[in-house]
């Protein structure tokens, strides 16, 4: 027997041997258990993607376009670089939109306009580019807003007083707020101020609400949406006429 293989050596002649000595074993195991391990890995990153790709086909097929936007985001995720993929998911947000605005609709003719404005609402966070389902949007806040308005000032018939409903302040004005809200939805806190300053607030589809609270004295209502949405890791961009969208950077 040869001395480097009585000393345990692995050279790349002892592939050659019947009985490679154990340390060449031994490679050729770490090797093959690595290789094994990288092909479970990669299959596994595939099945997730491929699996979450046909449950959002299924999705589709059964015309449940909300869930389906959820599989189809989920299977690009996993793999960013499949051009059917990404195409599966435009369509499935395309459609989604359509299906919501549909249903804002029918709310709308039933004079449910919190309810139309909830689908509206989930509508242009499908679809932010659609400046029709922004205007209707923007629409029914205004009416919500007069109603309210009209509810708190009312007065009786034979009153002749009328009372004009104050105006709103200016989204760019300088004047000093105080904002003040502990453990509040992070939406409602935003309904608020968008409310107050008589704007449409637009949600990105990838929004999550969140308890927040926030306590300022003496800011701007720019400055007091920097803070809000920094601190909750979002971003806000104007849309005409008088609409934002909070989204992620």
């Amino acid at each position: 027997m040869p001395r480097e293989e009585r000393a345990g050596v692995c050279r790349a002649g002892d592939t050659n041997l019947e009985r490679p000595p154990p340390v060449c074993r031994a490679a050729f195991n770490r090797a093959s258990v690595g290789l094994i391990g990288l092909m479970l890995g990669a299959a596994f990153v595939v099945g997730c993607a491929t699996g979450a790709y046909r449950q959002g086909e299924l999705a589709a097929r059964q015309g449940d376009w909300d869930a389906a936007v959820e599989y189809y985001q989920r299977a690009l995720q996993d793999d960013p670089q499949r051009a059917d993929y990404r195409i599966a998911f435009e369509r499935a947000r395309r459609n989604a939109s359509w299906e919501h605005v549909d249903a804002g609709r029918e709310f709308r003719a039933r004079d449910e306009l919190v309810a139309a404005r909830a689908e509206y609402r989930k509508a242009a966070g499908y679809d932010p580019s659609n400046s029709q389902t922004i205007e209707r949007l923007a629409a029914i806040d205004r009416e919500i807003r007069d109603r309210t308005e009209a509810a708190v000032f009312r007065f009786p018939p034979e009153t002749p007083t009328k009372l004009a409903a104050p105006p709103l302040p200016d989204p760019a004005s300088r004047q000093p707020l105080e904002i003040h809200f502990s453990e509040a939805s992070l939406r409602e806190i935003l309904d608020f101020i968008g409310n107050a300053i008589g704007i449409t607030v637009v949600y990105d589809e990838e929004f999550q609400d969140r308890a927040y609270s926030v306590h300022l004295d003496g800011v701007t209502i720019e400055e007091a949406l920097e803070v809000i949405l920094t601190a909750n890791g979002y971003f806000y961009k104007v849309l005409p006429p008088r609409s934002i969208i909070v989204a992620r950077p």
